[in-house]
């Protein structure tokens, strides 16, 4: 009988295997969940935008949609073709915007960074067109009790930003988030609760211990990120109809 050689993946070809995944995986997201009840044509403001890495994605999901983007540093280099792009400082300035222009805002991972949330609260509520659509994420209050891990280091210094595993990680947190509290920023934007979780993608926690497996044996921090972030529950969002 033959010899037959036997092919056996190491851990790290799992890991890429496991990451190709992500895009199919990503249908499965609070993000995508929202994406998909957004009215055809509607106008989207990405508020917090920053270089449109995650804007873009939006965009693929949802070609069809009218995109804006606000961030307090000027991107508009950066700015793709067909996105209008606003420079404003939301912690203390009022958005360039007229009152009811979006359909839906997109306010993901910039509430946990401001000193006056109250001033942004107002400015959405007056932006947000009477039954549109808010979506708003940020770091839970669990990323308070995780490990720093800080003997493995990022992958250079433009990827330490959002290797996160303890709040504190990133020193321009003001503070967590969580359910209530989103609940709270919905209301006082005279917005209706409609959906209030953690993110956590249930195909993701399957894999998720072998990223956190395969990362700390190679020394990859993104790779233990990724995995603690589903396996912890690390951000919560939530999705609000604004009444009227």
């Amino acid at each position: 009988m033959a010899n037959r050689k036997v092919e056996v993946q190491c851990p790290k070809s799992l890991l890429r295997s496991a990451f190709q995944s992500m895009g199919y995986l990503q249908h499965f997201d609070s993000r995508s969940r929202f994406m998909r009840g957004v009215p055809a044509g509607a106008k989207l403001l990405d508020l917090g935008c920053g270089r449109f890495k995650t804007l873009k994605r939006l965009r693929e999901q949802r070609p069809d949609l009218e995109y804006y983007g606000v961030d307090i540093v000027d991107v508009s280099a950066d700015c793709p073709p067909g996105v209008a792009f606003k420079r404003s400082d939301i912690d203390r300035e009022s958005l360039p915007f007229p009152d009811a222009q979006f359909d839906a805002i997109f306010f993901c991972h910039v509430l946990e960074h401001l000193l006056y949330p109250m001033n942004v609260l107002a400015e959405l509520q007056r932006v947000l067109k009477p039954g549109g659509l808010v979506y708003v994420e940020g770091p839970s209050t669990r990323a308070l009790f995780l490990p720093s891990l800080s003997f493995v280091k990022s992958a250079g210094p433009l990827k330490a930003v959002g290797d996160d595993l303890n709040f504190f990680d990133n020193f321009t947190h003001v503070r967590p988030l969580s359910k209530r509290s989103l609940h709270m920023f919905l209301e006082l934007a005279t917005c209706e609760a409609k959906k209030i979780g953690y993110v956590r993608n249930p195909f993701k926690i399957a894999i998720a211990p072998l990223m956190v497996l395969s990362g700390l044996l190679s020394l990859k921090r993104r790779w233990i990120c990724v995995g603690l972030w589903e396996l912890a529950g690390w951000s919560v969002y939530a999705v609000g109809r604004k009444r009227g």
